[in-house]
């Protein structure tokens, strides 16, 4: 989890310089949303969210819209099919 924390901060300061915001901190909430995440895109899909949060970011405290964190898709009700080994003799 610290790796993605300092990543999230990084990322925050970078677009936060880059379009002149003073961002001072991290909503708790945001940040438990980012950690828990499983971030199926990577980094780059981390990197999108946060840029697009710090453009949209109207306070000193950074927040995410959490409708851009899409869920999971949910496994479907059919079973998995069986392996069954087969054994091979040699004769």
């Amino acid at each position: 989890m610290e790796a993605e924390t300092l990543l999230v901060e990084y990322f925050i300061d970078r677009y936060a310089r880059k379009t002149g915001k003073n961002i001072r901190g991290v909503n708790k909430k945001t940040l438990q949303l980012l950690q828990s995440y499983p971030w199926p895109g990577n980094i780059r899909e981390l990197q999108n969210v946060i840029e697009r949060s710090v453009i949209l970011c109207e306070t000193e405290i950074f927040s995410i819209d959490e409708s851009w964190l899409p869920q999971q898709p949910l496994l479907t009700a059919e079973p998995k099919p069986q392996v069954v080994r087969i054994h091979r003799h040699i004769l």
